[in-house]
């Protein structure tokens, strides 16, 4: 089932001239699935006084739209993406590309936005890998919200979402993440959502790292984690944990959902 036809956009975040192929490549598939069209934000770093002019191509029905702004203006972005009603933001992690993909550069802009933002690495995904998307199920409140964003993936792309769990040796996570499954389960069966059920055992504090593990043994598209709201001393000088997942060594994409009041819902 797609979207009723609309404005929406898939917003991506690239440097001028020196785009990411991966960043391209998911932002197509995604438009695809959402019945999306592309706002590609194109991040210029010389010659800014002399910004090119956009013009919009198309791509397999697609329309894409570059706009061209000066790094100094890279906070911009979010009015963008609220003016084009945008869905998602997908930006690279690359090291290599130190001026706009550095991890925590990325991951400080990231924390920001209302909408999710998709982080992606090098590997260019294809799109049967987008029939399975793994959903972490912790103990905290707003796994209801990454299990809402999971169930869009089957509802516009009949994917199958897996609910990862862990028996937590603590009675009061154990607890909580036991009612946010069964929360989940009432909710995917009322709106009629494929999904599957694991529990890996022993994964306690790294159940988002257990859940990549386990996208990357099932060859699926992407996880679906929370970042961290407030940080602690560890957090702001060796980084949230978080900044480790989205350089994993699997290269798979994670969706970063921020724990906010305000966070974007896609209407039907």
């Amino acid at each position: 089932m797609k979207p009723e036809p609309k404005n929406l956009h898939i917003l991506l975040i690239t440097e001028h001239q020196n785009a990411s192929e991966s960043v391209i490549s998911n932002g197509l598939i995604m438009a695809e699935i959402f019945n999306a069209n592309i706002i590609w934000v194109q991040v210029c770093f010389k010659n800014e006084n002399h910004l090119p002019e956009p013009h919009t191509t198309e791509q397999n029905g697609i329309k894409i739209t570059p706009l061209y702004i000066s790094h100094k203006n890279l906070h911009t972005v979010f009015d963008i993406a609220e003016n084009n009603n945008a869905i998602m933001t997908i930006m690279a992690v690359d090291k290599a590309k130190p001026n706009l993909n550095a991890p925590r550069k990325v991951l400080k802009l990231a924390r920001k936005s209302r909408i999710p933002f998709l982080l992606v690495q090098n590997k260019t995904p294809y799109p049967s890998q987008f029939k399975n998307i793994v959903l972490p199920v912790d103990f905290l409140q707003q796994t209801k919200e990454k299990a809402l964003w999971a169930s869009y993936f089957h509802r516009f792309n009949e994917s199958i979402i897996h609910a990862i769990t862990t028996p937590y040796k603590d009675e009061y996570y154990r607890m909580h993440s036991k009612n946010n499954l069964k929360f989940i389960q009432r909710m995917y069966h009322n709106l009629d959502v494929e999904y599957q059920t694991l529990e890996i055992a022993g994964a306690n504090l790294k159940l988002d790292q257990a859940a990549i593990d386990y996208a990357a043994k099932i060859d699926a598209a992407l996880v679906v984690i929370m970042t961290t709201l407030d940080y602690n001393i560890d957090d702001m000088i060796m980084g949230p944990p978080e900044l480790k997942l989205i350089q994993n060594q699997h290269q798979i994409p994670v969706l970063c959902l921020n724990q906010r009041n305000d966070i974007y819902v896609l209407c039907s």
